[in-house]
């Protein structure tokens, strides 16, 4: 694992004359001793003071840095967003520390999506996918609705993961991201490979347009396997012979999701890296944008590409619903946070919409909808539904998924004798949901389907609208309201310091007690 140090924290102190030093990422005052500054190779240089005056007038702005608000669960797949942002390191004895690039932490997580995807796969190929949904029996009945139950359970657990998927993929997709979120530059992240590689070379290793896509595709296949828990679990537990089976296989599908904060313990244990409960994604707008609502020229010359991110800057620069800002509504503070968690919602409210259809088909046709999935798997390997572009190219990409999974897909499916018999091409009872039968749900179970919608977009959209714009929603506080609070702050503070100024009275005390003790001791000794 590649190893590249940050300058961070000194060593040893150098004698000096009561000088303001800089080190690291912070200013120290230093009455009697300067300390020196680290360079990427752990060296010990004094920094020169016309570049300790330039240097500390750049640092200043690190103490007005604030937290972009971006939610974000510890695990494996965040791991490696957080490493595109410099935030993966390994803290060292000499107080400094070592990034690690997200490329490795991507490659670290292929093992979980193998174990993940096996498990998955496994786990709906031991179905007996044949199996009614329910038959006519009173008690059937009543299971059935017991079934339904727990899924919505089951959905419910894995919403915050599904959902916090969503957000972080358009978060990543948002281009101003990478412009004014406190991300390490293409030197800092070569900084220990000086003489090693050629700085142009450096330029585009380290750039964003190679950062980037390892924090998406990460991403990208934690969104994958979030959904596939939550389709497959319909199907797991729609099969099960009683409820208390049915909570047994929903724990099974939970520990697949929690694999991926499980790996990345183990990872971080071994690798002694630092906690990601520790780190949080640094905005710092004085340092990107004008008052014009434009990027810095600073800025722009350590960016990949300064002119597409200047002119994305100028085209999105539009004012959204109330918001009052210069800058582009994609900046977070001026639209980007509203921007990405609407879409983030129109997102989910898919998902779930697709989810009540998948289980009402389910219960119209009284088959499993893994029965339906892997029947689709077992066509495609018979050439049969790959005639079109789009899905010759998804078939292209499961055939090479399934290769990557330590179970022999091929053979697996082969041995399924209900397959032979009722997966063919003539006889569409195991064929997938389409936009027909899609149709088909919503104009027969309509009393359903419709307060479906309209109560989970107004769950989905009224909290959120409430969230973005309370400022303008809410009546706002008047000025006699703000001067009562002014009033009882003062009142507040002046008891404070006259508990401060007792406890120093106390403290001197208790000092001069400790004087005439210590001097009792040395009469008696």
């Amino acid at each position: 694992m590649p190893l590249w140090y940050e300058r961070y924290d000194p060593l040893v102190p150098v004698q000096g004359q009561g000088q303001r030093t800089l080190i690291g990422h912070e200013l120290r005052a230093n009455h009697g001793d300067s300390y020196p500054q680290v360079n990427s190779f752990l060296q010990i240089h004094p920094v020169p003071q016309a570049q300790q005056c330039a240097k500390e007038e750049d640092m200043s702005e690190v103490h007005r840095q604030e937290d972009a608000k971006v939610d974000l669960e510890a695990g494996m797949y965040a791991a490696v967003l957080v490493a595109a942002f410099g935030g993966v390191r390994i803290p060292l004895k000499a107080r400094g520390h070592v990034k690690i690039h997200p490329m490795f932490m991507f490659i670290l997580c292929v093992p979980l999506l193998i174990a993940q995807g096996s498990t998955l796969f496994a786990l709906r190929t031991d179905l007996h996918l044949v199996r009614p949904v329910y038959d006519d029996s009173p008690a059937s009945q009543q299971l059935l609705r017991l079934k339904i139950l727990m899924a919505m359970i089951l959905y419910c657990m894995n919403f915050k993961m599904l959902a916090n998927s969503v957000q972080l993929m358009f978060f990543i997709m948002n281009p101003i991201t990478w412009v004014e979120i406190k991300n390490p530059t293409w030197n800092q992240w070569g900084g220990s490979l000086n003489g090693c590689l050629p700085i142009k070379l450096k330029k585009v290793l380290f750039a964003t347009p190679l950062i980037a896509p390892w924090a998406f595709l990460a991403v990208g296949m934690k969104l994958l396997v979030a959904y596939l828990v939550c389709t497959d679990s319909v199907s797991v537990i729609f099969e099960a012979d009683s409820i208390k089976e049915a909570i047994f296989n929903s724990l099974a599908l939970a520990f697949v999701m929690d694999l991926s904060q499980s790996w990345w313990n183990c990872v971080a244990h071994v690798f002694h890296l630092s906690p990601l409960e520790e780190f949080f994604f640094k905005l710092s707008p004085e340092r990107v944008w004008t008052e014009e609502g434009n990027i810095k020229e600073e800025r722009l010359r350590e960016l990949f590409f300064p002119a597409l991110m200047k002119c994305i800057a100028r085209i999105t620069n539009i004012r959204i619903g109330a918001v009052r800002t210069t800058r582009t509504f994609l900046s977070r503070g001026a639209g980007a946070r509203r921007v990405e968690n609407f879409f983030a919602l129109v997102v989910m409210y898919g998902i779930c919409k697709r989810q009540l259809l998948v289980v009402l088909f389910a219960i119209n046709t009284n088959v499993l909808p893994a029965a339906r999935d892997v029947c689709t798997q077992y066509l495609w390997h018979q050439g049969i539904g790959v005639e079109r572009m789009w899905q010759f190219l998804l078939h292209l990409l499961a055939r090479r998924a399934e290769q990557m999974l330590v179970v022999d897909v091929k053979n697996e499916i082969r041995e399924l004798e209900f397959l032979k018999a009722n997966c063919t091409i003539e006889d569409p009872k195991f064929h997938r949901m389409t936009m027909e039968h899609i149709s088909q749900m919503e104009a027969e179970y309509i009393w359903l389907t419709l307060p479906f919608s309209l109560a989970l977009g107004a769950i989905f959209l009224g909290p959120h609208l409430l969230y973005a714009f309370h400022d303008k929603l809410l009546p706002q506080k008047s000025m006699a309201d703000a001067e009562t609070i002014d009033e009882e702050q003062d009142v507040e503070i002046e008891s404070l310091s006259t508990q401060a100024a007792n406890q120093k009275l106390e403290i001197a005390d208790l000092q001069k007690r400790m004087l005439e003790l210590e001097e009792k001791l040395r009469a008696l000794a």
